[in-house]
């Protein structure tokens, strides 16, 4: 149920303090969420969203489950409860997300 493989370039975009997440905030102008507590905590909720998220009608391969406390953060937004879980070819990477 929780297993599948996780593509940890992508996955680490969301994580601080990575090489991925430092690239992605001089790309993307500092817009990017991140997970509270590193890869393992990033690792966790992104099979927990993968197994027990909602899948979106318009996009199958996007799976969201709202949880009960925060995940993550954006740069300058709220703390965010919600765990988007993408996946692609390369394996699923999942992040916080604002809905």
């Amino acid at each position: 149920m929780f297993a599948g493989k996780i593509d940890t370039v992508k996955q680490a975009g969301h994580i601080r303090n990575t090489t991925e997440f430092l690239n992605r905030l001089k790309t993307r102008n500092g817009e990017n969420s991140r997970f509270l507590f590193g890869n393992r905590w990033a690792n966790f909720h992104t099979r927990l969203g993968n197994a027990l998220g909602k899948a979106n009608p318009k996009s199958p391969h996007i799976r969201m489950l709202r949880l009960p406390y925060p995940v993550g953060r954006s740069r300058f937004g709220p703390l965010q409860r919600v765990v988007r879980v993408s996946n692609g070819k390369k394996g699923m990477h999942g992040s916080p997300w604002y809905k």
